[in-house]
């Protein structure tokens, strides 16, 4: 390929002094057409040539980070976009050889073939920052959810002892209670003491007014209470019996 207008002046040259009869349809094309028109192709020529060389720069490009992709393929986009304004500017002249106007719409598919790649990658990193976002903000809803329970515990376990102070010793539970109930009955069988009696010496000997008001921590000296007079009572009726 010649790339400058002295080569052109040579070549023409070269063919006029061609003396084969072979040679004479080229040179009165020559005639016809004229240096210009040959240098006016060249020039189409080696813009198209350009436009391709910098196709190839742009896919020679080091891949870029991942923090850095968005801008790498928006500076893509101008460049093609940039070469793509170039080879339309350089588009041949409409007698041009067939060679050029494959050189020039090859570097157009290339180019455009180029920039709808671009575009997809710029579609997938906007859907998949939008989904980033998304689970950012999930997240962001979850820490607060999670301090605000922190926040909760912190603020209760400061109250406990408080609120425990308020409350006051723990009586017995339901169970025990009902076990008692089980036990005075027993008792009450076996001795023929009225309710009254056993419950009035229950009460006395922990101090309350009314056995439910008895701490479950002292659940054990209950159990021992009754266990002491229900063995002596089985003991002496049997002796009765």
């Amino acid at each position: 390929m010649f790339t400058s207008n002295d080569d052109t002046e040579t070549l023409l040259r070269l063919i006029q002094s061609i003396p084969s009869p072979k040679a004479e349809p080229i040179k009165q094309w020559l005639a016809t057409v004229g240096a210009r028109e040959v240098a006016a192709i060249q020039t189409a020529r080696n813009a198209v040539a350009n436009a391709i060389d910098a196709v190839d720069a742009i896919d020679a490009s080091p891949s870029p980070t991942t923090t850095t992709q968005h801008d790498s393929d928006t500076q893509d986009a101008r460049q093609v976009a940039q070469a793509i304004a170039n080879v339309r500017a350089a588009r041949p002249d409409d007698h041009a050889p067939l060679l050029v106007w494959a050189d020039y719409y090859r570097s157009l598919a290339a180019l455009y073939e180029r920039q709808a790649t671009i575009e997809s990658q710029v579609g997938w990193l906007q859907s998949h920052a939008r989904y980033l976002e998304r689970e950012l903000d999930e997240q962001r809803s979850e820490i607060w959810d999670i301090q605000g329970r922190v926040e909760s515990l912190e603020e209760g376990q400061r109250l406990l002892p408080e609120l425990l102070e308020r409350l006051g010793p723990q009586t017995l539970t339901q169970a025990h209670q009902a076990q008692v109930k089980h036990w005075v009955g027993q008792l009450q069988e076996l001795t023929g003491w009225n309710y009254r009696r056993i419950y009035g010496d229950l009460n006395a000997s922990f101090q309350v007014g009314t056995f439910s008001n008895i701490r479950e921590e002292q659940w054990e000296q209950v159990a021992r209470w009754f266990q002491v007079r229900l063995d002596a009572a089985r003991k002496r009726h049997n002796q009765h019996h």
